[in-house]
């Protein structure tokens, strides 16, 4: 596992020096580049530029939308005040 996050780290940094080339490619992407030509451009990459694309890529999917944030604080929010009311009762932490 050390290597496999030595591997990715060094990576990481390496990307951030090219990141110029995987904006190209990602900003390309979202207006002409079609699937077939992403996955095709894909392994021409170094594998610094692969880490920091796929590392853009997971990005792109978790973003929290506001509204899921509203309804989380609501959430949160309410579970407090249940807490604080005596509603309901705190589990203790396990150590």
């Amino acid at each position: 596992m050390t290597g496999i996050t030595t591997c990715f780290r060094e990576a990481r940094n390496a990307a951030i020096i090219s990141n110029n080339n995987i904006t190209e490619i990602t900003e390309k992407a979202g207006t002409s580049m079609d699937t077939k030509e992403l996955v095709d451009t894909g392994p021409k990459l170094s594998p610094a530029e692969r880490f920091a694309l796929i590392d853009e890529l997971l990005h792109s999917l978790d973003r929290p939308t506001p509204s899921w944030n509203r309804i989380w604080i609501e959430e949160a929010e309410f579970r407090l005040a249940a807490y604080r009311s005596g509603k309901v009762k705190g589990i203790p932490a396990r150590m």
